[in-house]
């Protein structure tokens, strides 16, 4: 058992390594730290044509095994509702039914599906039940994406969101895994910690996920903590 569940993270992190893709005047970071020997968390990249891509970070509920199945599922079903070109919250929607159709009761994703058009620096967003992704600039804010239900738990809309990423500027999606880490006495890092992270000039994910073991030092990591960091050159 213990071989199976190396050789499928061993999967795991070749699915998210063959995702990164060369895009002009981008560059993307990414991290992912599984609380258990394989993760519920997943972030993808997807190609969509005409300089647009498709950029997915999403966690589903539960940890290990049983989360790590859903997610290949869930992956595989976005990927090719995504190719045939709909918008993020036709998308959303669209897996969304899928999901309730599909998953076991109880279980569910959140997921932040986002569309670079690469040409004019817009990104669009669209939120089922994510935390808000974090706009990194001279003065780091939050995104305030209108978020759906999480996918699986109801018939849902997903309200999109529009912004453009001139040069120097990045956005971070992350799940819940980095802002509800909590130290020895219970506290979480949360939202404000996470801004002035991003507002040191070297800062970046891997920075991210080294601070949230340093700070969860001496408790337990009780959940997968994944980010991506869009940057804008």
């Amino acid at each position: 058992m213990m071989r199976d569940a190396e050789e499928a993270r061993a999967i795991q992190r070749a699915l998210f390594g063959k995702a990164i893709p060369l895009v002009p005047g981008f560059a993307f970071e990414t991290a992912w730290c599984p609380a258990e020997t394989l993760a519920g968390d997943w972030f993808d990249f997807i190609d969509l044509g005409n300089e647009r891509y498709g950029i997915v970070l999403a966690d589903v509920s539960g940890k290990s095994m049983p989360a790590a199945l859903l997610m290949s599922a869930t992956r595989a079903v976005l990927r090719s509702i995504a190719r045939g070109g709909s918008s993020p919250s036709q998308t959303l929607a669209d897996l969304n039914q899928t999901v309730m159709d599909d998953f076991p009761s109880g279980k569910f994703v959140t997921m932040l599906y986002c569309v670079l058009n690469s040409r004019s620096r817009e990104i669009t967003i669209a939120s089922a039940g994510h935390p808000r992704p974090l706009l990194v600039h001279e003065g780091c804010s939050f995104v305030n994406v209108d978020p759906g239900l999480p996918l699986g738990l109801g018939v849902s809309s997903y309200p999109e969101y529009t912004i453009e990423l001139p040069p120097g500027d990045g956005l971070l999606l992350y799940t819940d895994g980095i802002t509800e880490a909590m130290d020895r006495t219970y506290e979480e890092y949360g939202p404000a910690r996470l801004i002035q992270h991003f507002m040191r000039p070297e800062a970046c994910v891997e920075g991210l996920v080294d601070e949230i073991r340093h700070y969860s030092f001496g408790s337990d990591l009780t959940d997968d903590a994944t980010a991506v960091l869009i940057r804008s050159r």
